[in-house]
Formats: structure tokens, sequence, C-alpha cells
């Protein structure tokens, strides 16, 4: 966003949508404005210019600046914009991260952001039932569109693709091709293949790769994918196991169970790469409080930046921007307020890896 349009936003913002300010009220000289918003004076020079264009503020020569009294232009009609989040739960780390970047983008356009979680705690399918359902409600309340951070698990029908097609939804991360609708991802594929020769660097040969049982995880296939399609173009003899975790959360009866069968393999595995950094710590440390070394031993690696200083040895990890996918996500959801489109536009995010040379040591 360019000075002039921070700088209009903010007046807009402060003294005319929600100021105390009434018709005839006078607002700060122009020098005290370009000291408050930090540009010069000329740029607020600009920015009077077109607000007394507009019908929001008139100037008297020698006096200063008004708001807009009766008998001048009447003020134009602003409707504000309203922006849907819709997420699971909103208490974790990621949908927060994508909602302040909205909010980033959103606060400065005056646009009113809107916030729902489609947790139950039912089941995932009652999880995407009701998103669904808040999709449908915040249609009929007027919100303009919506940025939905979806429930992976999908067993029934993709609604997205069938229904509200009048209605903008921009999908952020585990987005499904069926949805049919503009979406932003992370370039997973490219960071499982940069994992992958990881791996291969330090002649990792026996692999195990951690995922859900149910569909929905693109981000999960995606690094799978890029892992198999490095040991590929290695042509070496990689042997790489998946094991389901259900749809069970870290240190579940299901992961011990699954940790456990890893330790009694024959020969062991000597890599694990698990859905992301939660499920990769607890692994480390039951392997450790088992005797073996990490990551001599058995390399553990996680994704999406979720390590905690506390948690101390660091392990190879990514580190997507889901803030900055919050922002791409609003800037894509307003554009389509302007110009609607039924283009099925994918916006591809870098993953970079970190943390691997000092987990690697």
């Amino acid at each position: 966003m360019s000075a002039f349009d921070l700088v209009r936003s903010k007046i807009l913002d402060d003294f005319l949508y929600k100021g105390d300010l009434s018709a005839g009220s006078k607002l700060p000289t122009a020098e005290a404005l370009a000291q408050k918003y930090g540009v010069s004076y000329a740029t607020i020079g600009k920015v009077v210019s077109v607000l007394a264009s507009e019908g929001w503020v008139t100037r008297r020569r020698g006096s200063g600046i008004y708001v807009a009294s009766e008998g001048t232009k009447a003020r134009p009609p602003v409707k504000e914009k309203r922006i849907g989040v819709i997420a699971g739960n909103l208490h974790k780390l990621l949908p927060t991260r994508v909602l302040e970047g909205v909010e980033r983008y959103a606060y400065p356009r005056s646009a009113v952001v809107e916030v729902a979680s489609s947790f139950t705690g039912l089941g995932w399918e009652k999880d995407v039932e009701k998103e669904e359902e808040i999709v449908g409600r915040m249609r009929e309340r007027g919100v303009d569109g919506v940025i939905l951070y979806p429930t992976p698990v999908r067993k029934h029908r993709e609604y997205l693709g069938e229904t509200f097609r009048d209605f903008p939804v921009v999908v952020v991360d585990l987005y499904q091709d069926a949805m049919k609708r503009p979406h932003l991802v992370f370039d997973n594929q490219w960071a499982g293949r940069e994992m992958g020769r990881l791996f291969l660097s330090q002649g990792r040969r026996e692999m195990i790769f951690l995922r859900f049982d149910e569909k929905g995880y693109r981000s999960l296939d995606d690094r799978f994918k890029g892992m198999t399609s490095a040991f590929s173009e290695a042509s070496q003899a990689i042997r790489t196991r998946v094991l389901d975790l259900g749809t069970e959360g870290v240190g579940s009866k299901t992961h011990l169970r699954l940790l456990e069968e890893i330790l009694k393999m024959d020969p062991r595995p000597a890599g694990l790469v698990a859905p992301d950094d939660r499920y990769a710590h607890f692994s480390a440390e039951f392997f450790r409080a088992r005797g073996l070394r990490v990551p001599e031993d058995i390399l553990v690696a996680g994704f999406d930046a979720l390590q905690e200083e506390e948690w101390g040895s660091p392990f190879p990890t990514t580190r997507p921007d889901f803030v900055q996918m919050g922002e791409r996500a609003a800037a894509l959801l307003m554009d389509l307020f302007e110009a609607p489109s039924n283009d099925i536009k994918e916006i591809l995010l870098p993953c970079p890896l970190v943390h691997v040379m000092e987990a690697a040591r």
C-alpha cells in the first residue's frame, strides 16, 4: 500500500468513520496530520484534496480543514467490506497466524473481519458440516466473502465445488481440487524433495513417514511426493514405509504404538518424517528415553516451524509464513470483490528448510 493510500485510509478511519467529529468540525492542521502519520506535508495536501473532491472534507483558505457540512457535496455512502475467516480450532497456532495476516491487510483498508470456528468436538465429519453451515450463514448475513482454512477430512460430497458459486471463497493451506476455488498453498513438494535430499546426504536408507489415514491433507501428500521424487532422482535403494496415525493427536495410543513398532523393526529405520514439529518433538523424546541417540541413530524431522525454545535440541523443519498467507489471501479476496471471477487461481508460497545444520551435527 502506498503512503498516499495508507494516510487516506487512516484519516477516514480516525476522523470520519469512527471519530466523534460532526459535520462542520475542524480537523487537525495539515502540519499536525503530517507529523501524526509520519509523511510529508505534500502527501497530506494531496490526500486532503482527494477527500475534498469526494465530499468528505472542505478546505477554508487560511482557516483549515473541516468535516463536510450540509450545503457541501454530499458525502458518498461507504459500505465497509466484510471478510469472513473460518477455521477449525482457532486456539491452534497456524490458523491464528493466518488470521493475523488477514487482519493486517484488512484493517488499513477499512474492511471488517468476522471470525468463526468450525470445531465441534464431535469429530471431523461434523466439523465439515458445521463449516458448510457457517459459510451459508455468513453469506446470508451479508459478508462479502470468506477466507477458509478448511477441515481436512471430507468423506462426504465437497460442497464448495457445487454450492455458493456466486459467493467469493478463498481457501488456504489444505486445499483440495474438488473445491474449485482460488487458493494459496505452500510449496510442500519442494520442501519434501529438499528434506529427502537431506536424509540422503546423511546416508539414511530406511525411512518412516508418519501421516494420517484420512484423505484431506494436501500438504502431507505433497511432501511425500517430493521425498519420493528425491529418492528416485538419486537412484539409490531407499526403503520408505508409511505408518498411519489415524485421526488422533500427538502422544495418542496410536502414536505410541507406532513408535514402539519402529523400535522393533529390523533393520531399525534411520530416519522419521513427522507431520509437524509437535509429532517430531514427541517422537524424538520417546526415542531418547529408550536409549537412542537423536539424530545420530535416528534423524527425526518435522514441519511448520512450531518448535519452541524450551524443546532443546533443534531438528530439521520448514518455516512457511502463515501470516503472509493470510495477508495474500485477504488481498486476493478483496480483488475478487472488485472483479468477480470463477478462475481457479493457485498461489504457491515458499516453504524453506531451517535448523538443518544444527540438527545434523
